[in-house]
Order: C-alpha cells, then structure tokens, then sequence
C-alpha cells in the first residue's frame, strides 16, 4: 500500500523530496528560501494561477487533440503513397485480338509456380517472348501455360507494367515504375524514413530541452508541412525524393512531443494520463480518417496534398503556444517564466501570487547548479540509468509488436482501405482504457499485466493457427494483440515523461524514440520467417518479447500519486523508497475526498505544511 508522505519524517524520504545535498541545507536559514522542492513550489504555483481551468483546456483541444488528429494523415500518408499495387508486364496489341485482359495475360505473363493453376498468381517482371503469328494461333487454339513453359523464351518485361487499378489509380511506384529491377526503392524509402526517425529523435529532441519546446515545435511542423506537400511532385528525381522522406520524417515526432511536454508542464500532474490519452485518441481518429481520404481521392498526389496541407494552419496559432514555464525556470529564465504564468492567471480569471517571482528564482538558482548534458545526463547515476535501460527494453518490445501486427495484417486479402481502417480503429478502446486504468491502478503493473495479457493472447493465437486456417477466431485474437500493444504504447510513453526532469523530459522521450527506431527495422524480417518459414513464428516471438517486457516494466518505478522529479538530482533518486510490490490505486470516497481537499485549502498557507507532499493511501 502506497503511504501518506510527509518532508521532514524521514531522512532518506526528504534527501528524495528536495534533491538537495545536506550541506545545502545547513547553509540556509528557514525564511531565505521557499519551502518545499523544486516540483512542489512549481506545482502550487501552478495551483495559485490554475492548474485545471480554461486556459489548459483550450491549449490541449486545440494541439493535443485537433493539431493531432490531422497531422497524424502526413505523419504515416507516405506509407498508403509508397503502396506497391499488383503488377505485371505490359504487352501492347490486346485491343486487336479483342481478348479480355485475363486472357491476354494467360497468353503472355507465365505464371509464379510455372503452372496453369488458377490458385498460382502471374510473375510480375517476366513475359513470354511470342511473336505476332504465335499469338494469334494461341488465341485460336487456347494453349495453356503448362505447354508453353518448356518451349517458349521468357524474358523480362520489354514495354513496362500494367498495374491493377482496382484500388489505386495510381502510387509513387506505379508512377515511376518503382518496380522489379527497381523494387528497393521503395525498401530504401522506408529505410531513410528510418534513418529519418533516429536523426530526428536524437537531435530535436535535444533541443527541445535546450532551446525550448516552442521553436522545435513550430520548425518541425513547418518541415513536415513543406516535405510531405512538395514529395508528389518529385517522383522522377529519386534522390530528391528520398530527402524530402528523410526532412519530414527527422521532425515528425517531435511535432508530437512538443505539444505534449507543454500541456504536461502547465497542468497539474494529475492530469498526465489525460492529456496523454487526449493526444492518443486524436492519433487514432486521424489515422482512421486516413483510408477513408484515400479510397475518396484514389490518386496519391492528391491525398498528399489534402492530408498535409491542413496541418500547416496551426502555424498561424503559433501566438496561443506558450514556452513551457517549468522549462524557462529550470533554464534561470524566471522573469519569461512569470510572464507565462500571468498569462495563465489571466485566462483562468485568477491572480498571480506575491511570492511568484521569489520561488522562481528559487527554482532557477537551484537549476542552474544542476548541469544537465543531453543524452550523457540520462546515465549519470546508477538508478536513472537503470531507470533509462528499462525503459528502453520496453520501447522496443512494444513497437516492434505494433510494427509486426501492422505488416501482418496489411497483407490480408480484401479491401486495403477498409483493412487499414478496421487495425487503425482498435487503438481507440486501447488508448481510452488506458487512460482510465493508469488512473486508477497505477503505471507500473498495470503496464506489467497487459504485456503478460498479450503474451498470453499470442499464444492463443499460436495455438489456433496450428489446427485452422485463418478465421475469424485468428483474426478476433490479433486485432485483441493489437488493443494491448496499443495500450502499452501509451503507458510506456507516459512513463517515460513522468519520470525524467524537466531539463530531460523529451531528451529521454526522444532517446526511447531512438531505441524504438533502431530496433524497428526487424519487424519485416520477423513478418518474412511468418511468411516464408512458419506462420507461427511471428507470435511466438511477440509472447517471447513480451514477457522480457514485463519483466523490465515491473522494475519502473510507480509514477502516479508520487512526487514527480523536477531537477536531475530529483530524478538519480526517484523511486529508491518504493517497495517492488507495493500498488497505488486512486479510488477514495467521496467524503474523503472533500475532507482531503479541506484540510489542504486551511494549510496550504502554512509554512510547516509547505514542504509535505500527500499521496493516496
């Protein structure tokens, strides 16, 4: 059971709260300094200015959640645009033998197994090399490809490719015959929106805790914007192509993280989850959104066009965007900081306290001694290293598994957009039961239980594939593996802001980002050992990762109800006093409640209650 805290009543419990050495302590007198550690100040000041009121509300709705929702289309449009429809090769002249397209390429295409097989699809770059009179005897007599293979030349294609237009009327590949001795093109896009990815998680993310979360912000958005609309018309130079894939890419996520460290940062702690659930239910409304467009509009360069372009119209809001106040106090910026919070106070109808200025030079004086140096910084003690390792474990474990399902269930057969919609949709009551569970039960365990719920649902799923085809009951079970990975997605991530500093925050998102990256590149070749090997092996391997998951998880410290670090010295000792089996729930009576906030609203002016930080029992 989680226990009511109190500063002062422990030794080891006040070193945690303050992140203070004690020689700081027995240089100063009660009276020269705010009482209460860094977070605890900034969290009342917050309080003082509104914590949960209007301006919050309106910040969250408008980039959390709308901002979100259509930027989502341009973060993941490239993949529906890189969409390879079947293909084969051209062979003009059909038209004067008034055959049907099935029968002239029965006539020319050989088919993949070298049979006449109705199961056996056509080869996709070879053509038998018949001459006109062969053909017409062919189309009088009918001869199959069984009879032909022997005796016929194949080559490759000699005119281009015709592609099926039952779906797209056109990609960037069919534009551009990015097709068989050009196949790794599109391979190579995908690799450099990889390569994308980690350059821009590693570098922005940085710099998001160096130069502010605003400017990163508006920069990365306008990247994006201008990458994405400007790549349908590039098709015929490849290289310029690939770099407009890798601008966009290198600044998509922190056009996610950005918003979200400054709606964390002028909220109460206690509306994290929320706000992380908000930008999740955004995400999975816009990618569900996303077929739909495409199916409308068919042709790639329009979609690009329609999905990338809106985005670009939170620019002109750029004014509504606050720097994060924590960030400019922590960067000794306290006169901006105020500036912040009046605004705040302003729009929340609610004043500015006296002392506003006293506690953030505070906060500044003490952040100022505490050096933070990017990446290094998040191994510099043994627990926040220990704390950065288990969270990178369970970075790759839980993308890696979305990745895998997501490729799995993209070869499905049927329509691709309504298939794109049904495995976009599921992430909905993912996210929404996450949201409501980490409130209620806590980060850690709840993260632990459903990475063993998913272990056991693939199993399952390994366990029905053995005996039967695919069906319903396959499918009803993978698209469950994809609600838990989801809901996993959104702990992971909000454990990861909750348990770094301020000065860290989307540094250490950022380097989580980057693991994720890195070992994404192996989903394909664990969907390729389903698919070449034994249809089973992709699930075996997902139980497998996800068990070393919720081992990693299960070490995290527990982050809801607790104190969260706001320096660095804060951050190398959170967690030390939390017993591994101890659970933090949220439920409380009513009556209690109230009586709770009572007591608090009649102390909160007291100076020997100012250092206290109450959590739930």
């Amino acid at each position: 059971m989680n226990e009511r805290v109190k500063g002062g009543e422990d030794g080891n419990m006040e070193a945690w709260l303050t992140g203070r050495h004690e020689e700081e302590h027995l240089n100063r007198t009660e009276g020269e300094f705010p009482v209460g550690t860094e977070a605890e100040l900034f969290e009342k000041l917050l309080d003082d200015v509104g914590s949960k009121g209007y301006y919050q509300n309106r910040f969250n709705i408008i980039f959390n959640f709308a901002l979100i929702t259509l930027f989502a289309m341009p973060f993941i449009n490239y993949i529906m645009v890189m969409t390879v429809p079947d293909h084969w090769c051209f062979v003009p002249g059909r038209k004067d033998y008034n055959l049907t397209l099935e029968q002239w390429k029965n006539i020319f295409i050989p088919r993949e197994d070298g049979t006449n097989g109705e199961g056996s699809g056509y080869k996709k770059c070879q053509m038998y090399n018949l001459t006109a009179s062969e053909v017409m005897d062919l189309s009088k007599t009918g001869l199959n490809n069984t009879l032909r293979r022997n005796d016929v030349q194949i080559i490759e294609c000699q005119y281009g490719w015709e592609y099926d237009t039952t779906w797209y009327k056109g990609t960037a590949p069919s534009d551009a015959n990015w097709v068989c001795d050009k196949e790794l093109y599109v391979t190579n896009c995908f690799a450099v929106a990889r390569i994308g990815d980690v350059l821009g998680t590693m570098i922005l993310g940085q710099l998001g805790d160096i130069i502010g979360r605003k400017p990163v912000f508006l920069l990365s958005l306008t990247v994006v914007v201008i990458g994405r609309s400007f790549v349908s018309l590039t098709t015929s130079i490849f290289p310029l192509f690939t770099l407009l894939i890798l601008m966009a890419n290198s600044c998509s996520n922190a056009v996610f993280q950005s918003p979200l460290a400054i709606g964390m940062e002028v909220s109460s702690s206690t509306l994290h989850s929320r706000i992380n659930g908000v930008q999740y239910v955004g995400w999975t409304i816009g990618v569900s959104a996303l077929p739909f467009i495409a199916w409308i509009c068919s042709d790639w360069k329009l979609l690009v066009l329609i999905t990338s372009l809106p985005a670009g119209f939170f620019l002109l809001l750029h004014r509504m965007i606050p720097e994060s106040p924590r960030w400019l106090a922590a960067k000794n910026r306290p006169e901006e900081a105020s500036k912040v919070l009046m605004e705040i106070a302003r729009i929340n109808k609610r004043e500015l306290p006296n002392d506003c200025m006293e506690k953030l030079k505070h906060i500044a004086e003490v952040s100022r001694k505490q050096k933070c140096y990017g990446l290094i910084s998040l191994f510099s003690s043994k627990r926040l290293a220990f704390h950065t390792i288990l969270i990178m474990i369970c970075w790759i474990v839980t993308p890696l598994c979305y990745d895998v399902i997501l490729l799995n269930v993209s070869h499905l057969s049927g329509n691709p957009f309504l298939n794109f919609f049904y495995q976009s949709i599921v992430e909905l009551p993912g996210y929404i039961v996450g949201m409501w569970i980490t409130e209620r039960f806590g980060r850690r365990w709840m993260h632990v239980a459903f990475l063993l719920l998913n272990t056991l649902t693939c199993s399952c799923i390994t366990l029905v594939i053995s005996y039967y085809d695919e069906n319903w009951l396959s499918i009803t079970l993978v698209m469950f593996s994809k609600f838990c990975t989801s809901l996993n997605f959104y702990i992971i991530y909000l454990q990861a802001l909750e348990i770094y500093p301020t000065c860290l925050r989307q540094t250490g998102s950022s380097a989580g980002l980057i693991t994720a990256s890195l070992f994404g590149v192996l989903g394909p070749f664990v969907v390729y050992l389903g698919t070449s090997v034994d249809k089973r092996y992709p699930y075996v391997i997902m139980g497998g990762i996800c068990i070393v998951g919720a081992i990693a998880a299960s070490f995290l410290p527990e982050t809801l109800q607790q104190q969260l670090p706001e320096t660095l010295a804060e951050a190398q000792v959170f967690g030390r006093n939390q017993r591994y089996w101890s659970i933090v729930t949220n439920f409380r009576d009513r009556r209690q409640r109230r009586a709770v906030s009572h007591d608090l609203e009649l102390k909160e002016n007291s100076p020997d209650d100012a250092g206290e930080s109450h959590t739930l029992s």
